[in-house]
């Protein structure tokens, strides 16, 4: 369902494993690599896209409900033709509204396991996830910092203005569940 949300003729394929075994042959085959390889590389992986073959691989038995979220943030990301330079700005934006340090710090460790090229896409997804989880709470500076985020993103991946400069705290947490329940149904998100 995942899939269909994603806006476009993107070509994605999602492939769900029981067994990281299987997840690794999968990830091996399609890329052209080994199952062993692979295994030495993604030890405890929850799930991989790789934009090169359109092909999405979730684990199992290491994966959680974020993941697939996650990793369709990555599928979308790229069906929209969005850059390093484009998910760097945008990461950096979430940053700022997050104002938990702490959370930060851990989300900026956790990035430090990409590639350079990377950081920026992978720090945006996990971010986009914590401000989900906190957007209850957000004070009225903040919550407009978020709206006008929102509708950064939304611009950069091909989307108008989806919050009014007036949307309520309910509306960004609304607009913020309803993509999550695109994700799961397959709704078209655009």
């Amino acid at each position: 369902n995942i899939v269909k949300s994603i806006p476009g003729d993107s070509g994605v394929q999602v492939f769900v494993h029981d067994t990281t075994d299987s997840y690794n042959q999968g990830i091996a085959e399609s890329i052209g690599d080994t199952a062993e390889n692979i295994a030495k590389e993604s030890v405890g992986s929850r799930g991989e896209y790789h934009p090169g073959t359109k092909q999405l691989h979730i684990n199992l038995e290491n994966a959680d409900a974020k993941t697939v979220f996650h990793e369709a943030f990555h599928a979308m990301f790229h069906s929209k033709g969005m850059d390093t330079g484009a998910a760097i700005d945008l990461a950096n934006g979430v940053k700022r509204i997050v104002k938990d340090k702490a959370t930060v710090k851990k989300v900026e460790s956790f990035v430090e396991n990409y590639e350079a090229g990377e950081r920026g896409e992978e720090m945006l997804a996990e971010l986009t996830g914590i401000i989900a989880d906190s957007a209850q709470s957000l004070d009225s500076t903040t919550l407009q910092k978020l709206i006008n985020l929102i509708n950064k993103v939304a611009k950069k991946i091909g989307l108008s203005n989806v919050l009014s400069e007036k949307a309520s705290r309910q509306d960004a947490l609304d607009f913020i569940n309803d993509l999550g329940e695109k994700f799961r149904t397959g709704e078209d998100a655009s």
